[in-house]
């Protein structure tokens, strides 16, 4: 097993019952480690998804307008149907 000083050094974050819990079974701050490293681990692949996915969904910018492809807004898109007369 582990001696008595083994885990002295998380004395300042721990309380004394905690650290007395952590020395007699140490397999529980493993625990809890890793289950902190696996969230981290969630959360970083998650955003990593969500970037990846996000970058085929994102609108090509137009060639000479700056991606501004509404530039008279509403008029522009009415202008473009087929059945509106020509001015």
């Amino acid at each position: 097993m582990s001696s008595a000083n083994t885990f002295l050094f998380l004395k300042p974050i721990l309380t004394a019952n905690a650290l007395a819990t952590v020395q007699a079974n140490p397999v529980l701050l493993a625990y809890a480690l890793a289950t902190i490293g696996g969230m981290i681990f969630l959360i970083f692949l998650s955003f990593i998804i969500s970037f990846q996915t996000g970058k085929a969904y994102r609108k090509p910018k137009g060639k000479g307008d700056g991606g501004n492809r509404t530039k008279n807004g509403l008029a522009s898109v009415v202008k473009s149907l087929p059945f509106v007369e020509k001015k």
